[in-house]
């Protein structure tokens, strides 16, 4: 997961010559940059489109106490943040680590350490969407599941095999589609060894939901098949035990 033109950074800093050459920079490595000078405009160009990355000065107008790094959870949930002064303090630096920011650099800033910065930032930024809109689609598919359920509860007539049927395989092919693209994202960041970090943050945030949602498909698929005489549903459902099986055992 190299960085690429399409990755778009919003750079906020009130010193003219600091943005242009950083803009600089960044444009050189293949970044799309945009620059601010203020707490009112970043929000402003939050709202207007959506950034791989922030990098902030802690002395902005509208930034004292950090304040509007607080706030960007609001405008961008997930949206990483590199912090650069030329006035490091015990005290920002600390209120910092408790705002969880990608880098605390100090100015007169090296290049080389702010490029790696951005660029893992970037790409943990990339990991938690990919995860969080995995862990989207899970949900809805557990909800249609529950809807599949409701329907083998009513009196019989009431719904058609084939009509359910065909909404369960529907459901299931999301569900599958859905763990194999998680997949993919998995075995990207393990091919990448040199980037240790990102490994210990695969493991670290294991995403449990969407193996606990999984497992749910499958335990509705067991307790249903003697109401679908389906091959290609129990195949799916040895499908999906496969793809769960490094994830972690069923919770039951």
């Amino acid at each position: 997961m190299n960085n690429s033109p399409s990755s778009r950074v919003l750079l906020a800093d009130d010193d003219p010559a600091f943005r242009e050459m950083t803009r600089r920079l960044l444009a050189q490595n293949g970044y799309e940059c945009d620059c601010t000078a203020s707490a009112a405009e970043v929000e402003a160009a939050l709202r207007a489109k959506e950034y791989d990355l922030l990098i902030s000065d802690i002395d902005m107008p509208g930034n004292s106490n950090l304040q509007m790094v607080a706030g960007l959870p609001q405008l961008q949930a997930g949206l990483p943040v590199i912090l650069v002064t030329g006035a490091p303090s015990v005290d920002s630096a600390a209120r910092s680590v408790g705002l969880a920011v990608a880098a605390y650099l100090i100015k007169p800033l090296d290049s080389a350490a702010l490029l790696d910065h951005a660029r893992r930032a970037i790409e943990r930024y990339r990991c938690f969407k990919a995860v969080a809109a995995s862990r989207q689609r899970f949900l809805q598919a557990s909800a249609d599941l529950q809807r599949i359920e409701d329907l083998l509860r009513a009196p019989a007539g009431t719904s058609s095999d084939s009509s359910v049927q065909a909404f369960l395989d529907l459901t299931l092919q999301n569900a599958a589609q859905s763990l194999l693209d998680l997949r993919r994202l998995m075995d990207a960041l393990r091919s990448q060894p040199q980037r240790e970090h990102g490994k210990e943050w695969l493991r670290a945030s294991r995403p449990v939901v969407l193996l606990e949602a999984l497992w749910e498909t499958i335990a509705v698929l067991e307790r249903t098949k003697s109401s679908f005489k389906s091959k290609e549903l129990g195949q799916l459902r040895k499908k999906l035990e496969g793809l769960v099986g490094e994830g972690g055992a069923s919770p039951s």
